[in-house]
C-alpha cells in the first residue's frame, strides 16, 4: 500500500497533516572530533557517516586500571593511566606490568596471544589420561591370572616401540625449543637498542654484554692460536715439498744407476756365455780325439790339435773382456747400491718431516679442540642470554615496541615448540601407563613354570 493510499488516523475529528522534514545534514568525522574536543566529551564508540561509508572510532579501556565499571557515556581523561591506543602495525601496550588475572580485553597483548617465550613445565602439563592410554596402547589389563604373562609380554614389545619413538620425540622437542631460542635471541638482536632505553631490562643486557666479550676473547684465542699452527704447518709443508723434490730426483739417479747395472750385466752375461760355449768345443772336441785314439791313447790328430789350439786361444782372448765388464758391472752395481741409499735416506727425511708435522697437529690438536669447545659454550650461553632478554622484552608488555611479524615468527615458534613439549610428555608418561601388579605377576608366573618344568625334567633324569 502506498502512501497516498495509507489511510490517514484523525485527531479531535480533525486531520494531521502529512509533515516532510528536511534531512537533517550529518556532521563530518573532523567536525565530529572538534565538537567532542570543545565539549570535554571522550565517546567509547563513534559513529560517523562519510561519503557512503560507516567509519567507527574505537577505544579499549582497561577495567583493571582503577576505573571501576564503565558505563555508556562516562567521561574518561585520555591522559588516564592504562589507557592505551594501538599503532597499527605494532602491538604497544603501555602497562609494563599488568597485575596477575588482569587481562586486556580485545587486545591482542591479553594473556591468550601474547607470548611469553617460555617453554611449560612438563610436569605440571595436564594431559588428558585417555591420550596417555591411546599413547600407549597396552589394552586393558586382564582379570585372570592366568591372561597375566601374554599381557607381561605385550607390554614388554609395546615398551621397546615407545621407547624408540620417544628418542625421536625427544630429537623433535630439542630442536623444536632450539628454534624458539634462536627466534627470542634474534628478536633481542632487533630490539638491543630499544631495550637499552628501558632501565628494568637493562639488567638482562649485562650478562649479554659479559659473555659477548667471553666469546670476542676465545674467539680470538682461537683464531690466533689456529694462526700459529698454520704458520709452523707452512713451514713444515715447505720443507716438505723440498724434501718431495729431492726424493724424486734421488729417484731418477737411481732409476738411471738401475739402468746401467742392467746394460752391464747384460753385457757381462754375454761375454760369460760366449766362453761358456768355447769351454764346450774344447771339451766335445776333446772327447771326439779321445774316442779316435781308443784304448791304446798316442798323440791327438793334428786337425783335432789344430782346433784345439784355435779355441784355447779364443778362449784366452775372451778373458780381459769378461774381466773389464764383471768390473763394469760391479762399479754400477756400488753405483746403484750409492743412489737406493741417497733415496732410501730423502725418504726417511720425508718420513722425519711427516712425523714432525704431526707431532705439531697433535700438540696443538688438544688446546684447539679445548677452545673450541669453550667457544662453541659460550656462543649457546649468548644465545640462551640473548633468548632470556627476549623473553624480557616480551615480559614488559610493550614497554619495547615489538613488529606484528616478529610476534607472529615468536608465537608460532612458541606454539611448535610447546606443541612438542606435550607430544614428548604424553609419550613419556604413556611408556608407564601399564598395570604393573599384573606385570609383575605375569612374570612371576612365568617364572614359577620354568622352576617347575626344570624340577620335573630333573626328577624325571634322576628316575
Amino acid at each position: 500500500m502506498s502512501d497516498s493510499q495509507r489511510p490517514k488516523p484523525a485527531f479531535g475529528g480533525n486531520e494531521i497533516p502529512d509533515l516532510v522534514l528536511d534531512p537533517v545534514p550529518r556532521p563530518s568525522l573532523d567536525a565530529a572530533r572538534s565538537d567532542a574536543r570543545g565539549a570535554g566529551r571522550n565517546d567509547p564508540d563513534l559513529f560517523y557517516e562519510e561519503g557512503g561509508e560507516t567509519m567507527s572510532l574505537a577505544i579499549e579501556l582497561d577495567q583493571d586500571a582503577g576505573y571501576g565499571k564503565i558505563e555508556f557515556g562516562d567521561t574518561i581523561e585520555l591522559d588516564a593511566p592504562g589507557l592505551a591506543l594501538e599503532p597499527a602495525g605494532q602491538f604497544a601496550l603501555l602497562d609494563p606490568a599488568p597485575r596477575p588475572g588482569a587481562a586486556r580485553r580485545g587486545s591482542v597483548g591479553n594473556a591468550a596471544g601474547w607470548p611469553s617465550g617460555r617453554a611449560p613445565d612438563s610436569g605440571t602439563l595436564e594431559i588428558d589420561p585417555v591420550e596417555i592410554s591411546i599413547a600407549g596402547d597396552y589394552g586393558p589389563a586382564p582379570d585372570n591370572a592366568l591372561l597375566t604373562p601374554l599381557y607381561a609380554y605385550r607390554v614388554f614389545i609395546r615398551r621397546r616401540q615407545l621407547e624408540r619413538r620417544l628418542a625421536r620425540l625427544a630429537t623433535a622437542r630439542d630442536s623444536a625449543e632450539f628454534e624458539r631460542e634462536t627466534v627470542l635471541a634474534e628478536l633481542a638482536r632487533e630490539l638491543r637498542a630499544a631495550a637499552e632505553q628501558v632501565p628494568e631490562l637493562r639488567q638482562c643486557l649485562t650478562p649479554v654484554v659479559e659473555l659477548e666479550q667471553l666469546a670476542g676473547q676465545r674467539g680470538q684465542a682461537l683464531s690466533s692460536l689456529t694462526a700459529e699452527l698454520g704458520e709452523q704447518g707452512a713451514q713444515f709443508d715447505a720443507e716438505l715439498t723440498r724434501s718431495a723434490e729431492r726424493v724424486s730426483a734421488q729417484k731418477i739417479i737411481a732409476h738411471q744407476a738401475e739402468a746401467a747395472r742392467a746394460e752391464r750385466e747384460l753385457l757381462l752375461e754375454r761375454g760369460e756365455a760366449k766362453r761358456k760355449r768355447v769351454l764346450i768345443e774344447i771339451r766335445a772336441l776333446t772327447h771326439t780325439a779321445t774316442q779316435k785314439l781308443g784304448t791304446a791313447g798316442g798323440q791327438i790328430p793334428e786337425a783335432e790339435a789344430a782346433q784345439l789350439v784355435l779355441l784355447r786361444q779364443r778362449a784366452e782372448t775372451m778373458q780381459p773382456e769378461i774381466a773389464q765388464a764383471r768390473a763394469d758391472h760391479e762399479l754400477t752395481r756400488q753405483a746403484l747400491a750409492r743412489a737406493e741409499a741417497g733415496l732410501e735416506a730423502e725418504q726417511r727425511a720425508e718420513r722425519g718431516v711427516l712425523r714432525g708435522k704431526q707431532a705439531l697437529t697433535e700438540q696443538y690438536r688438544k688446546e684447539l679442540d679445548a677452545r673450541r669447545v669453550g667457544l662453541v659454550e659460550s656462543e649457546q650461553r649468548q644465545r640462551q642470554a640473548l633468548a632470556e632478554l627476549g623473553r624480557a622484552v616480551l615480559g614488559a608488555r610493550g614497554r619495547v615496541p615489538i613488529a606484528m611479524p616478529w610476534l607472529e615468527r615468536v608465537q608460532s615458534s612458541s606454539a611448535r615448540a610447546d606443541q612438542a613439549i606435550v607430544r614428548h610428555e604424553t609419550e613419556r608418561r604413556a611408556l608407564h601407563a601399564y598395570d604393573r601388579n599384573r606385570v609383575k605377576q605375569g612374570v612371576r608366573l612365568v617364572c614359577t613354570a620354568l622352576v617347575l618344568t626344570l624340577l620335573l625334567i630333573s626328577l624325571k633324569l634322576a628316575l
